[in-house]
Parts: structure tokens; sequence; C-alpha cells
């Protein structure tokens, strides 16, 4: 099938608007999406929000071990989301088909160890930072640190998304398994290459840290932001529920490629997208 460009996605969101942000796209009918799995797709989604709340109250309050345990949270949505539809285990078997990994297994522990490096990254930030440390503040230079630390993220973010990940042959080979993800769901914020996601989440999150620690100087900020910005990337912006931005940048491969908001014309899109090349073509690597 040849490739959708964005003009297409463009009339495609407009066309959804009133149905882009719901959470759930089916019209419900006698022919539609039951009661019961309305009410599996709900409580799956409340779920995934509540698995990633508790990153960094657990090693606060229970150290090491209890932070560890706590992984197995986003473990079990991932567990939730491969029995709860197909999207998931489709991705998973699309990823193996086209040789990108030898087996189911090898996604499923990759997957994991995503979880596990990923929410070390962000802890060992806040540990070196000093945020547990730092005086609770609930005003409004709370809000306005948070808003620059998120926005900082999302600029660092988007122009490694755009011109690294999409713009180079490289990029575009390393980013391939996690854009084989189509549609996205909640375990598509996993499901990564191991330099993908060090792209992604750890260059971003650490620029966003060292601009709050120098030039903020509000740890509790800093702490509040690793937070909010784990917790929207992982669950938010794939879910295939919400249907949010980035999950029809997935469907479609276009030219939004912000994490928490939806402006997709700041940074212009490449003449040869190396994603879309691999991910839309024939050939099985």
């Amino acid at each position: 099938q040849k490739p959708l460009c964005s003009n297409t996605f463009d009339m495609h969101r407009t066309k959804n608007k009133q149905t882009s942000g719901a959470l759930l796209s089916p019209v419900f009918s006698a022919g539609g999406v039951t009661k019961s799995i309305l009410l599996q797709k709900i409580l799956f989604e409340i779920y995934s929000w509540l698995s990633l709340q508790f990153i960094f109250p657990s090693y606060y309050y229970g150290g090491p071990t209890l932070f560890v345990a706590q992984t197995f949270l986003a473990g079990g949505a991932c567990y939730w989301d491969w029995h709860i539809g197909d999207t998931m285990k489709n991705n998973v078997d699309r990823i193996v088909a086209r040789g990108l990994v030898r087996n189911r297994f090898e996604v499923l522990f990759a997957m994991y160890m995503t979880i596990l490096t990923s929410q070390s990254i962000a802890l060992t930030l806040a540990i070196l930072s000093g945020c547990f440390q730092a005086s609770a503040h609930y005003d409004f230079q709370l809000a306005r640190n948070v808003v620059y630390c998120i926005l900082f993220n999302e600029a660092v973010f988007s122009t490694s998304h755009r011109y690294f990940l999409h713009g180079t042959e490289l990029g575009g080979k390393i980013h391939q398994i996690h854009h084989t993800c189509r549609p996205s769901s909640f375990s598509t914020s996993f499901i990564f290459h191991f330099w993908d996601s060090n792209t992604e989440f750890t260059a971003s999150f650490c620029c966003m840290a060292a601009f709050c620690n120098f030039f903020l100087k509000d740890p509790f900020a800093l702490l509040c932001s690793l937070h909010i910005g784990y917790l929207w990337y992982s669950v938010g912006d794939h879910s295939e529920n919400l249907k949010l931005g980035h999950f029809w940048h997935h469907h479609f491969i276009n030219s939004n490629y912000t994490a928490y908001t939806d402006i997709r014309y700041f940074w212009p899109a490449p003449k040869t997208d190396f994603v879309r090349e691999r991910v839309f073509s024939d050939r099985k690597d």
C-alpha cells in the first residue's frame, strides 16, 4: 500500500476532529462494541495510568527493592495489553516477521528491560539532582518551572526525533522497530531498539534535568516534570483509546514529531523519511 502523506493525515484529522480525542472511536450500536469490552477498555486505561504513578514514591518509601517491584505494575499493564485485543500481538508478530528480532520472547524481554532501564534513568536523575531532599512548594513558581521543563524536553525530543531518527538512515534503522507498531498501544511505549530508547528518552530527560538544575534551580519542579513527562509519553502518547497526536504519528508516520504537543509544522518534514521508507516497504529488513 502506498504510504499516506502528511496532507492525507491533515484531512483525516480534520474529518475526525470530533472523535480523535475521545476515549473510544467505534460507534456503539447493537453490532458494535459491547458494554463488557467498553468496561474492559476503560479499566485498562485507568490501570495503565496508575501503573506508572509509583516510580518515585516507591524508592522514597521503600528503597531499591520496592522500586524494582513496582516496575512489574507496568509489566502487568503490558500483559493486559496483550490479552485485551490483538494490537500488541500483531505488532510483536510483525516485528518478528520482518526479521527485526528472532522471536516473541526477545521482543517481550527487551520491552521489560526498557521499562526497568527507563524508570531507573528517571529515578537516577531525581537522586542526582537532590529532588528527594527538596522542599515541596505548590505555587505559581512550580507551575511555571514545570511548563519550562516540559517545553525544553519537547524541543530536545522533537529535534532528535525529526533530524536523527526520521532524517538519517541510521536513525531510521533503529527507529523501525518502534514504528512497526501500527497502531500503537500502551506496550508500544516500551518496544524499542536499545539506542532508540536512549535517543528518545534518555537524551531528552537528561537535557531537561541539566536545564532545570543550572537555570531554574528548582529540584522539586524537576521531580514533578520527570513524573509528568514519563507518564504522558508512556501512556498518553501511545494510547490506543485516547488516540492523541502521537498515535496518529505512528499510524501514518507523518510530520508530527512532538511528544507533548500537537505541533506538526515547526520542524519541516525531511525530504526522505527513512522510517517511513522502511516500514512501508516490502523489504524484510
